[in-house]
């Protein structure tokens, strides 16, 4: 009898491991390696001084993939070496930031699973560090250790995204929402960001009504260093067109705290292509955050925004904020028969701030006394030489909404160059 089922045994797992050889044996395998060569300069404002600063920045990158019949299986690995200086233009005095910071940016393995759970279905599981974000960009969206898991069809999809950000660099995308963050931030000695759980779980169903796709998601920040920062979202993005050439991204998202109670945040972005104008965009979009007024709380994402220090010199803040931008882009040498003239692009950007309480807003320049706080305004250039080799320069300056504050420094123009090599 013991005979009799160990010969079954057998009679099953062999045929099983020898097929799995075989289809793992396949020598459908892809490489891919390259990296980038950056350099940025620009200035940098601080209350009282102004500098320079140069960065220099070294990214390499190698993903491997191996597909054995409807599998995929991908091995990506990158890191980034970055390395700082400063020259400050009123004293001529120049130092040198002698630590280069190398920081292990993805290192992921993802496999992909096509027609499973059914023939129309495709089922992907990835581990690893890699960047990530909600649905918007504008509440969580930076580089952390995850678990992913994504299951999709033709009419639905679902997702689930856990998080660790505790072994990841303190200066990359850093979270900002206690006095143990910011001490870290102002302490050389501490390299690892601080511990945070993350999650963000999506239902997204493309093309629902009129060409319109839609993503409900749900969020939480979990804080496993002090107590009180723990939030939770829930919101919906959806996107599409409105009429021929003209599309819209549209957001909205809740926020809930123990303490504070619920805060909003909502945002618009309309982009009018204008193809047969030199490739014209035009992009208008706004966005709010409630402040405490109205029954609502002040709307913190767990990220900072995009409108921050590194352009106008301070964090211009995201609660109590109703952002509005106007941005225009073009081609104006498009018909030009040297290639890297035609790729050529000059774009042009708004930024105005307004105030959505009467709370004050210390971060802004001037004793602004309105709902209104200031405008920032750029011009940029982005050059395309061919496809390994780039240049891009910006140019502008805040403008606060009173003129007659004494703090000149927090009123400087801007301006950043970059250049990069891909290879």
């Amino acid at each position: 009898m013991r005979h009799r089922i160990a010969h079954r045994i057998t009679a099953i797992v062999v045929p099983l491991v020898l097929s799995a050889a075989s289809v793992l044996a396949q020598p459908r395998v892809t490489i891919d390696a390259g990296g980038e060569v950056a350099a940025h300069l620009r200035n940098t404002d601080a209350v009282g001084s102004s500098y320079l600063t140069a960065v220099e920045e070294l990214s390499l990158y190698g993903v491997a993939r191996h597909m054995p019949g409807l599998i995929t299986m991908e091995y990506r690995l990158g890191v980034t070496g970055r390395r700082d200086s400063r020259r400050g233009y009123v004293e001529y005095a120049f130092a040198q930031n002698l630590l280069a910071s190398v920081e292990l940016t993805t290192a992921t393995f993802r496999l992909t699973n096509r027609e499973f759970p059914s023939s129309t279905g495709e089922f992907s599981f990835e581990l690893g560090r890699r960047r990530f974000s909600d649905p918007t960009a504008l509440i969580i969206d930076g580089i952390a250790d995850r678990v992913s898991v994504v299951f999709e069809w033709p009419r639905v999809s679902a997702s689930l995204d856990v998080a660790y950000t505790g072994l990841s660099s303190k200066n990359t995308d850093p979270i900002v929402l206690t006095d143990a963050d910011r001490a870290r931030l102002d302490d050389d000695s501490v390299y690892f960001a601080g511990p945070r759980l993350l999650s963000v779980a999506t239902i997204g169903t493309p093309s629902i009504a009129a060409r319109q796709d839609a993503e409900f998601f749900g969020a939480y920040h979990r804080d496993l260093e002090t107590n009180g920062a723990d939030i939770a979202f829930a919101g919906l993005r959806v996107d599409g067109p409105v009429v021929p050439h003209l599309f819209h991204t549209t957001s909205i998202a809740a926020g809930f705290t123990a303490d504070d109670g619920v805060s909003l945040l909502s945002s618009l972005s309309l982009r009018y292509y204008l193809d047969r104008v030199n490739l014209s965009r035009i992009r208008v979009e706004t966005t709010y955050a409630s402040g405490d007024s109205g029954g609502l709380s002040r709307f913190i994402p767990v990220h900072r925004g995009r409108f921050g220090e590194k352009e106008i010199g301070f964090d211009a803040g995201f609660a109590d904020r109703l952002v509005a931008e106007l941005a225009y882009s073009f081609r104006p040498f498009i018909e030009s028969n040297a290639a890297w003239l035609a790729a050529t692009e000059l774009g042009f950007d708004s930024v105005s701030f307004f105030r959505t309480t009467d709370a004050p807003a210390p971060e802004f320049p001037g004793n602004s006394t309105g709902p209104y706080l200031g405008t920032r305004v750029l011009a940029a250039a982005r050059l395309r030489a061919s496809s390994d080799f780039g240049l891009d320069a910006r140019i502008g300056a805040f403008f606060p909404s009173n003129p007659d504050t004494d703090d000149h420094d927090r009123r400087r123009g801007f301006f950043s160059t970059s250049v990069f090599v891909l290879f």
